[in-house]
């Protein structure tokens, strides 16, 4: 099998067990449902025109610093408590300075990896997978099930933002219609 085949592979069985996963109310929080979410938690520093700055306390009309779209100014910044697994990225892993600590991001948020990881793991010089398809039980680990404030950042288009020694996609529509619609992985999806 190869690389391709096995990370679409992947991608339909986490697709598959997000679809199967309960939707009504959790025994800890009656009022929350959950379900798959992408977000950044407030804390989590993000690269804008000024430098580093909390994701909780951006705005609309901010401008930040992205790798695809150069500078993009925020349309929207949606605050949320969530109940989601949550996946933590050890600093070592992130910069050898530790210059940005420990990054904590909900395991269905997508993060865009290159160089030797993404061709290791899925035989492409660049590719973006969801957080939690990079634990390792190492320097990436499963930090369980937590519920947080996260803020989901929206733009005009897509974005790959600099957040804490990553490079983390922007909100996407995967978490309101459990489908993914960012163009590599529309691709590769059988039509309905």
């Amino acid at each position: 099998m190869s690389p391709e085949t096995s990370h679409e592979s992947a991608f339909a069985m986490m697709m598959q067990h997000t679809l199967s996963a309960p939707t009504s109310p959790t025994k800890t929080s009656p009022t929350k449902r959950l379900s798959p979410q992408s977000g950044i938690l407030t804390s989590t520093k993000v690269l804008t025109r000024s430098g580093f700055a909390p994701a909780g306390q951006l705005r609309t009309g901010d401008v930040l610093i992205t790798r695809n779209a150069s500078l993009i100014p925020i349309l929207s910044a949606e605050k949320k408590t969530v109940r989601t697994r949550i996946v933590c990225f050890q600093s070592a892993m992130l910069d050898a300075q530790g210059y940005h600590g420990d990054l904590h991001l909900p395991a269905h948020q997508l993060v865009n990896i290159r160089g030797w990881r993404a061709k290791a793991l899925y035989g492409k010089a660049e590719t973006q997978v969801s957080a939690a398809s990079l634990i390792d039980d190492d320097l990436i680990s499963d930090d369980g099930m937590r519920e947080v404030e996260v803020v989901r950042l929206n733009f005009q288009c897509w974005a790959t933002l600099y957040v804490g020694g990553l490079e983390v996609l922007s909100a996407h529509s995967f978490d309101d219609q459990l489908r993914p619609v960012y163009e590599p992985f529309a691709a590769s999806m059988p039509s309905a």
